[in-house]
């Protein structure tokens, strides 16, 4: 009898201590509610400039949530380490032309996240192809000038590059292109900016060379430089094909034709193409014979 309760007594213990693990372990979702309305009460302390309308609209309504790893640091829940986030809490109230964004870090399932700061911010619309040439001008610096101390590595890693139009003569022993095709040398030795006229192929011929480079943090004379051919101002289709040093009054008097914007195309023009086509094809269809 005194084993049968014993066994009874253990096995309810049990059955506790489990129920109140359960009870407090919480699921990522309860505790990203839970920073949410942490910002929600952050806003209403901080920004009692804001419409009725508009607090109401931050009570009431979702918010976009940013997150992105902040590199060497962690946090532990649980003794478990994970990656610290800087987490950027956002509302997109109407009438504003800026986001309204409660800033704070914390472990990535919400578990610790306290709001930090208050701000507006205006988000606008990504150029791309400016993204891509720099993320492939510093690639391509890295992997091709070998020589680079770590501060200069590092600048060209985490700093954005300035940009300028130029008319180097990059088959001149800036890089070695022996396996590049004769079409192709005749591209990168452009010239005045624009390839020469002479060319037959008019997808060459309308390439402009631009030079991306960093200011060398261990001599402010000098430049890291990456150049290649871009067919607009706004680097679209930049190949990268030469990286150098050189100094400042070599860049500066070696600056050349600045190109076109991007033609952007719009939908009136479309549809009057469309209408042209249409025309077409019902005049041909009146002139058929029967």
């Amino acid at each position: 009898m005194g084993s049968y309760l014993s066994r009874k007594l253990f096995f309810a213990a049990v059955c506790l201590s489990v129920m109140v693990i359960i009870s407090g372990c919480q699921t990522r979702s309860w505790y990203e509610e839970r920073a949410v309305n942490r910002a929600r009460d952050y806003i209403m302390e901080n920004c009692r400039y804001l419409a009725q309308q508009e607090t109401e609209y931050v009570r009431f309504h979702k918010p976009i949530i940013m997150t992105e790893d902040i590199i060497g640091f962690t946090s532990s829940k649980l003794g478990a380490p994970s990656p610290t986030s800087q987490v950027c809490i956002t509302w997109l109230i109407p009438g504003r032309d800026k986001a309204l964004i409660v800033f704070g870090w914390g472990s990535g399932d919400f578990y610790d996240w306290q709001p930090n700061r208050v701000f507006w911010k205006r988000y606008d619309k990504p150029q791309k192809d400016l993204i891509k040439a720099r993320e492939a001008a510093a690639l391509y610096a890295i992997n091709n000038l070998l020589f680079l101390k770590q501060s200069q590595v590092n600048r060209v890693r985490f700093t954005p590059p300035k940009q300028e139009f130029t008319k180097f003569d990059l088959s001149k022993g800036r890089v070695p292109f022996e396996d590049a095709d004769d079409k192709f040398k005749e591209e990168l030795a452009s010239g005045p900016g624009r390839t020469p006229k002479s060319t037959k192929s008019k997808a060459v011929r309308d390439k402009y060379q631009v030079s991306l480079y960093w200011i060398d943090p261990t001599d402010v004379n000098q430049r890291i430089v990456v150049s290649g051919p871009c067919s607009d101002s706004a680097l679209g289709g930049f190949k990268p094909v030469s990286a150098f040093r050189t100094n400042a009054d070599d860049l500066l008097n070696n600056r050349g034709e600045t190109p076109p914007p991007p033609k952007v195309k719009t939908p009136a023009k479309k549809q009057d193409k469309k209408k042209k086509k249409d025309k077409k094809k019902s005049s041909k269809s009146r002139g058929l014979k029967l």
